[in-house]
């Protein structure tokens, strides 16, 4: 059993998930304001053995924070790379901060706050990412009992859109999403986090944008084991539809507000999709991995239901993706919209649904590029085209979402330049299929075998 607490030491506002092949946490530091200008980050393979990797984000290093007051941190991730959220200075700001690893190093991305402002009177604290099932990610966020939302542009660093009020009865801080199936389940925290009041309640919707009516606490005091459980985050067993809630809590008779520890417990539907009231113990959850290793049988199974949630066999995966080869071919004089004469070249590169390709350069280009407009398309080709020859791209990621249902992830380093490029061998090297709230994910590196035949969309 992992044991409760899993941290040692205070720490407060866990996130917890699965990356790269291990379960990770980014808390809070639970001490005085003036003491929290730093986030650290805690791995373990299997849920037990809990190691520091250091320090993600030091505040030093940002310098519109405040350099105080370093709460409650969100990581998500997309084109390969890590996006952390944290909240900065008591109302300061939230601000995103980006690496290439999930242990960190992170660096502040944009040098001033994400968000600054308090919009529909929500405090600028308390930040959590949540990546849809269609491949869009959302920002939640907001203390002073006021909870919003907005959704996130493609390279994460900017706020798309309108930010909407989306709070809650009870409501005080806290937010956090899971997706189960076709409900939606925000949750958050109330009461005082200075005492026993402070507990995790839930609402649900059929839309990431509510409304959430609320159901119910699931989490708080009990006699004799802790007091003040709350700010909380949920993670999914890969291959399961198991969850875990992590939280933190205080230790009866100990008055200080800032001792706080990190627990873990096991969380639960009931058939009617409901959240069963959650006990506090001792114990914690069971030991397990994060992935789980393929045998050839599994293989063959997950393959054989990835197929069919695709329509194409995995070998044939550049052909339903519609990206087989990106190739420039001959250049012929042409016009851009802004009437210019230029040198245009035909291209290859075809993509349906949401698409990303990153590069170490910080250079992206998206579906967001690409409309209905033809000239538009034909503009932005142009500048992919010059780009590449200008200075060959080392791509980090290429990341796509197709039919609402299926993510893929090609996460190596490789050149994109100007001549024709097969990506054939490269996608021997490395791959991973994602098909979020289904439960199933391959992966040619680690060999994850994360297919839940109760979500099975067949």
């Amino acid at each position: 059993m992992s044991g409760n607490p899993v941290l040692p030491g205070w720490y407060a506002d866990p996130e917890i998930h699965i990356f790269a092949g291990r379960f990770y946490i980014y808390p809070t530091y639970s001490a005085p304001y003036e003491e929290q200008t730093f986030f650290e980050v805690w791995s373990s393979e299997d849920l037990t053995d809990w190691r520091k990797d250091g320090i993600a984000l030091d505040f030093a290093d940002v310098p519109w924070s405040t350099n105080r007051a370093a709460w409650a941190p969100t990581v998500g991730r997309m084109g390969g790379r890590y996006y952390m959220y944290f909240s900065a200075g008591d109302g300061a700001g939230i601000g995103v901060a980006v690496a290439d690893h999930p242990a960190g190093p992170f660096k502040d991305a944009l040098g001033r706050p994400l968000i600054s402002e308090y919009h529909h009177g929500a405090q600028p604290i308390d930040a959590h990412v949540f990546l849809d099932g269609d491949g869009t990610n959302y920002l939640y966020w907001g203390g002073w009992r006021k909870a919003v939302v907005a959704k996130l542009s493609d390279d994460m660093l900017s706020i798309e859109g309108d930010i909407l009020e989306i709070t809650p009865e009870g409501y005080v801080e806290g937010p956090f999403m899971v997706q189960r199936g076709e409900t939606y389940y925000f949750m958050w925290s109330e009461g005082n986090w200075t005492d026993s009041t402070y507990r995790v309640a839930y609402g649900t919707s059929t839309s990431p944008l509510g409304p959430f009516p609320r159901k119910g606490a699931i989490l708080g005091s009990e006699a004799g084991i802790a007091d003040g459980a709350g700010h909380h985050s949920v993670v999914r067993l890969m291959g399961t539809d198991e969850y875990l809630i992590c939280y933190h809590r205080r230790i009866l008779g100990d008055t200080n507000p800032h001792h706080r520890v990190t627990c873990l417990e096991t969380l639960t539907f009931a058939e009617d999709g409901s959240i069963l009231p959650i006990r506090l113990t001792a114990e914690g959850v069971p030991a397990q991995p994060a992935t789980v290793m393929l045998t050839e049988a599994q293989r063959q199974e997950a393959e054989t239901a990835m197929t069919a949630l695709i329509g194409q066999p995995l070998t044939d995966m550049w052909r339903y993706m519609g990206f087989q080869r990106l190739e420039f071919g001959e250049q012929k004089p042409a016009k851009n919209r802004k009437g210019e004469d230029i040198t245009r070249s035909d291209w290859g590169l075809v993509l349906g649904g949401y698409w990303q390709i990153a590069s170490a350069d910080g250079f992206t280009l998206s579906d967001a590029h690409f409309g209905p407009d033809k000239e538009r398309r034909d503009d932005h080709a142009d500048g992919l085209y010059n780009r590449l020859s200008e200075n060959p791209l080392q791509v980090l990621s290429i990341e796509l979402a197709l039919n609402g249902n299926l993510r893929v992830e090609l996460t190596d380093r490789f050149t994109l330049s100007a001549n024709t490029v097969d990506f054939s061998d490269w996608l021997n090297e490395y791959w991973r299929f994602d098909a979020p709230g289904m439960g199933c994910s391959l992966d040619s590196q680690h060999g994850y075998y994360a297919y839940s035949k109760s979500d099975d969309p067949t």
